[in-house]
């Protein structure tokens, strides 16, 4: 198997959708109206942003690491983003909580890594190295989630 570098985005992505994600880490992204959006209000959040070898985190306060979210539309995505910051984090030494904040509804969402979580991380990521070595996921059938995705216009051409 090939070296897979592994970052949260394409953590959450996968959740979202895994020919996404695949186009994503083999470093094909586009960006959308929505998009845009999320980075503005990311912005008007002033985000620390934090950067450790592969992975960026938006704030860190009182123990506890933020993530910063336009909405939580792909929670679980986010929920195993913010888990693998979380796992990487205790691998160097810091043991921190996790805390996801939905900027449109005001909504936080609490997220700590426990070992049933760190085996289902290490399972997911286990999957995200055998999907991205191996053949770009065909185009399925687009649902009406795909219409906000960046990627909506280009797996419309088929």
């Amino acid at each position: 198997m090939n070296f897979i570098k592994i970052t949260g985005t394409l953590i959450k992505n996968y959740f979202h959708c895994k020919r996404q994600a695949y186009l994503y880490y083999y470093g094909l992204n586009f960006k959308n109206e929505l998009t845009m959006i999320g980075e503005i209000m990311h912005k008007q959040e002033k985000a620390k942003e934090y950067v450790f070898e592969k992975i960026k985190i938006d704030d860190i306060k009182d123990n506890t690491l933020i993530e910063l979210k336009k909405s939580s539309a792909n929670l679980k995505g986010t929920k195993f983003q913010v888990l693998y910051y979380l796992k990487y984090l205790k691998e160097k030494g810091l043991k921190l909580k996790g805390l996801i904040k939905d900027i449109t509804f005001g909504v936080d969402y609490i997220v700590e890594l426990t070992k049933e979580k760190e085996i289902e991380l290490d399972n997911i990521l286990n999957e995200i190295e055998k999907l991205l070595n191996g053949a770009m996921p065909p185009v399925k059938k687009l649902k009406k989630n795909c219409k906000g995705c960046s990627f909506f216009d280009y797996c419309r051409i088929k």
